[in-house]
């Protein structure tokens, strides 16, 4: 993410709490309530990058497709020993390749 998306997210926060906005959370103080808005930013920013694969199953939880037929993206998730190894590995690598490719295409270095 780009120093002034950071700037940006952390400006327009900071004035919306100025300006009497509802906090995160009223047991956090202004640096986690940035920590955690900016957390669910770069979370959407990167579900839209990741959802922007050819493959992508539309879930916001599992958005890598099994390469089992016989498993749902949630099975397969779950139950790997190991996420980025084999055929899955591959496929969530190559999720992690296009999602970079998108967001530089859309400015987001």
């Amino acid at each position: 993410m780009s120093n002034e998306i950071v700037k940006w997210t952390m400006v327009t926060r900071l004035e919306y709490l100025a300006a009497g906005g509802e906090p995160y959370d009223r047991d956090l103080g202004i640096c986690a309530d940035i920590y955690k808005t900016a957390r669910d930013y770069t979370t959407a920013i990167l579900f839209v990058s990741l959802q922007a694969h050819p493959l992508a199953t539309g879930s916001r939880m599992y958005p890598i497709p099994s390469t089992n037929p016989s498993q749902d993206p949630q099975d397969a998730f779950q139950r790997s020993p190991d996420l980025w190894v084999g055929e899955y590995g591959a496929l969530r690598r190559d999720f992690a390749a296009h999602a970079a490719r998108y967001l530089r295409e859309k400015g987001y270095e």
